[in-house]
């Protein structure tokens, strides 16, 4: 067992890595690492994953922003489409009481005949649709056995 895995690094070291890159990288790295700013590799590569990681951290700022107004242009619509509402409500209620105050009750006679008549429209009308489904559904099985 080698010495060396028992001892603490040293102080600014965190760990050692073996890093294989492609020839056209490895020139770059080379080239830029001869650069007065960063001086060797171990700078420059450093200097790289910093940037990369900024790079992300901004990027999940960037989407974060983007959430938090999407968010907000959402809560106002909602908050439109409620005051909407409440408006068409109000209105809907002035209409009625409107109709209901100017217009008299009808006589008991016509009030039933126009029941009646009702009745009829409305019988008439689920007759219809009853009728309408069931030529559907024979038009499906009809498409079914051929």
């Amino acid at each position: 067992m080698s010495k060396k895995w028992g001892k603490k690094p040293r102080k600014g070291r965190t760990g050692r890595f073996s890093l294989r890159v492609d020839e056209p990288n490895a020139e770059h790295i080379e080239v830029q690492s001869k650069n007065p700013h960063f001086g060797n590799k171990t700078n420059y590569l450093n200097w790289l994953i910093a940037q990369d990681r900024a790079g992300r951290d901004e990027g999940l700022r960037g989407l974060e922003e983007t959430l938090v107004k999407t968010i907000n242009t959402l809560e106002k619509e909602i908050r439109n489409i409620r005051i909407n509402v409440a408006t068409l409500n109000a209105f809907t209620h002035a209409f009625v009481k409107m109709y209901l105050v100017n217009h008299p009750e009808a006589d008991p006679d016509t009030k039933r005949l126009a029941q009646s008549i009702a009745k009829a429209r409305y019988q008439r009308l689920l007759e219809q649709a009853a009728q309408e489904l069931s030529y559907g559904e024979d038009e499906d099985a009809d498409e079914e056995e051929e």
